[in-house]
């Protein structure tokens, strides 16, 4: 309807097909509602590129965009079309999915994982030339309206866990209780 159309004209980030962060929250807070509405999950992804700062500091921001191009790329990839990427800042992106719960976000993140483990990226900054991301995983609330940067901060507790421990890291689940079923 005319909410796509116009999320369609939104600007997208400097990143090719990825929107910037102000239009996640915009787009966020609508599709948030519209799952709340219908009963329908909704569920965000908080993707960090491991390592980032070396590759920038040792080859400069050229490689850096192009190396956040390509894992950018390779998430999309991964995507429905109804899903939404947007550039959260730095390394990091968001992904919304719209009517995909927890679990099923959970191996859309692997799937994005594996994707990106796949590209070749030339930098001694890189581990055997294998690019990394670590993910959280949150879902707003079914019952109450659920911002998304409380969702985002769900999501995030997970992701710095991944991040300290080990990189690569995909299994940083978080979310309220889930509804009930009505009796």
């Amino acid at each position: 309807g005319a909410g796509r159309a116009a999320e369609g004209m939104a600007v997208p980030d400097a990143l090719p097909g990825a929107f910037n962060r102000r239009h996640f929250f915009i787009a966020g807070e609508r599709r948030f509602a519209h799952a709340r509405r219908l009963h329908e999950p909704a569920s965000v992804l908080l993707l960090d590129v491991d390592d980032f700062k070396a590759v920038n500091d040792l080859h400069g921001h050229a490689l850096g965009d192009r190396v956040l191009i390509a894992v950018a790329q390779a998430c999309m990839a991964c995507m429905r079309e109804s899903d939404l990427l947007a550039r959260y800042g730095g390394e990091e992106f968001l992904v919304i999915y719209s009517n995909q719960d927890l679990d099923s976000a959970l191996v859309a993140a692997n799937r994005m994982r594996a994707t990106v483990e796949g590209l070749a990226v030339q930098s001694p900054a890189v581990a055997r030339g294998v690019m990394t991301i670590s993910v959280g995983v949150a879902a707003p609330s079914a019952e109450r309206a659920d911002p998304p940067d409380s969702v985002l901060s769900r999501a995030d507790a997970p992701l710095s866990r991944g991040n300290t421990n080990d990189r690569n890291c995909g299994d940083g689940v978080d979310a309220a209780p889930p509804p009930q079923p009505a009796s």
